[in-house]
Order: structure tokens, then sequence, then C-alpha cells
């Protein structure tokens, strides 16, 4: 969009929701007692598409938005994705291999992210225009990370998810 004729803008953020959200899942991989799995090869099957961008009522600098709510926010160096920013999965060679010598059980590998949705007004300090209001959703954080069916998931975003979407699906008979 292009920026809105402005001088000294003021954006005033009203709620602002963040919530880790699934990208990515890998196929379960099952292993058995006494079974032998020195390697498994996991890929990246993609769940949900995050992309940054903004929502207004009229022309706002995107770049401008994302900057007051990223300073707004303040993760502590953490960087919001900008305008357009989708979230990177792994190519074809998905999560790569790991080493599953002596382990037994159901593991999924995860890619997740923090989404955030927010709402905002933007003024002129002169009031000569009218206000824009619009949303703005992006994302931080991503983690990627294995875990083991059954076992708590803990807090990294999308993990709970991924064990009740791959390892409590039930197999159709």
């Amino acid at each position: 969009m292009a920026e809105q004729a402005c001088n000294n803008e003021q954006v005033h953020w009203g709620e602002i929701k963040t919530e880790g959200k699934l990208v990515a899942v890998s196929q379960l991989a099952r292993i058995e007692k006494g079974e032998t799995a020195a390697d498994i090869s996991f890929r990246a099957i993609p769940v949900r598409k995050v992309t940054a961008g903004v929502v207004a009522s009229g022309k706002v600098s995107a770049a401008s938005v994302f900057s007051s709510l990223e300073q707004h926010m303040n993760l502590g160096g953490k960087p919001l994705a900008q305008n357009g920013d989708s979230v990177p999965l792994p190519g074809t060679a998905g999560f790569g291999t790991a080493h599953m010598t002596g382990k037994t059980g159901d593991y999924v590998s995860v890619i997740g992210v923090i989404v955030v949705d927010a709402s905002f007004v933007l003024r002129c300090a002169d009031d000569v225009k009218t206000p824009v209001y619009g949303t703005v959703t992006t994302w931080y954080g991503k983690t990627q990370g294995m875990v083991k069916c059954g076992r708590n998931p803990g807090t990294s975003p999308g993990f709970r998810e991924a064990q009740a979407l791959v390892c409590e699906e039930r197999p159709q008979a």
C-alpha cells in the first residue's frame, strides 16, 4: 500500500492477541520395542500458511505499522515478521534425519510460531486526515523440534496441536 500523507503519525494499539500455532508437522514415526531404528527421515507437511500483513480502512505505511507494533510489544530483541513474510518451511529434505537408536514409541517433528493479531488506529498528529483503522497479522519465534507422543509437549508453539493432530489420529479400518 502507498504511504499515507501524514506528518507525525501516531499509532494506537487496541487488542493484541498472541497464540502459538502449528505450521508444519511430520508423519508419525512409530518405533516398536526391539526394533532397530538407527535413522528416521522426517518430511515437513504444511498444516497452515502464516503470512504477515496489514488490512486497513485507508492507506498506511506497512513498514511503520510493523515497526510501531514491534516497539509496542517489546519482545526482547525477537523480531516480528515483516509485511509479506511467510513462515519458511524446509524443502524436500524436510526436517532432516533423527538418530533414533534406543528409542521406542511414537514421534513427530514440528514447526510452530507465535502468531500475533493486533488492531490499531492511525491518526495524524495535526488531525488533518481521517483516522485509519486496521489489523496486523504477523508472527515471531519460529521453533522446530521433535516430540514423543504421550509426553508433555511443553509450551513450544504448535507442539500441543501436533500431538492432537498426529499422535491422537486413529487409522481408518
